[in-house]
C-alpha cells in the first residue's frame, strides 16, 4: 500500500501530463485532498484562510457554513469544516490524526483538535 507521499508524488505527475478537461479537474482534488491531508498527519497548522478555503468547497452542501469561519465562530466548527471538505474519503486517517488550528489571537495559541473533539491549547506551536 502506497503512503500518502508516494501518491500526492503520483498525482502531481499525473497532473502535469493530463489534458485540460474533466481528467485534469479530478486529479486536482484529488492531489489537493492529499496535499491537505498530509498537513494533518504531519501536524502542521491550519490558519483561517486554510479553514475558509475548506469551508467555500462544502458551503453548498452545507448551508450553516454560509458565512466565513472566525476564532468567534468556535473550534469544533472550524475543525468539523476541514474534516467535511474531504467528503468521504480518508475517513480514517481523519479520525486518526488531530487538526491543529491558529485563529491568529494575540496570545499565540494553537488550538489542537484530537479525532474525538477533545481540544487542548499549544503556544507558539508548542505543547504546554
Amino acid at each position: 500500500m502506497a503512503t500518502f507521499e508516494e501518491k500526492a508524488e503520483r498525482l502531481k505527475k499525473e497532473l502535469e501530463e493530463a489534458a485540460n478537461g474533466s481528467q485534469r479537474r479530478n486529479l486536482s482534488r484529488e492531489y489537493e485532498l492529499t496535499l491537505r491531508l498530509l498537513r494533518i498527519i504531519r501536524g502542521e497548522v491550519f490558519t483561517l484562510d486554510d479553514i475558509n478555503e475548506c469551508r467555500l468547497e462544502i458551503m453548498r452542501e452545507y448551508p450553516e457554513y454560509g458565512r466565513p469561519i472566525t476564532a468567534e465562530s468556535g473550534i469544533l466548527l472550524a475543525a468539523e469544516a476541514i474534516r467535511k471538505s474531504f467528503g468521504r474519503k480518508y475517513y480514517l486517517p481523519l479520525y486518526k490524526y488531530p487538526i491543529r488550528i491558529d485563529f491568529g489571537t494575540p496570545n499565540g495559541r494553537i488550538c489542537v483538535v484530537h479525532p474525538s473533539n477533545f481540544i487542548e491549547y499549544d503556544k507558539n506551536g508548542q505543547e504546554e
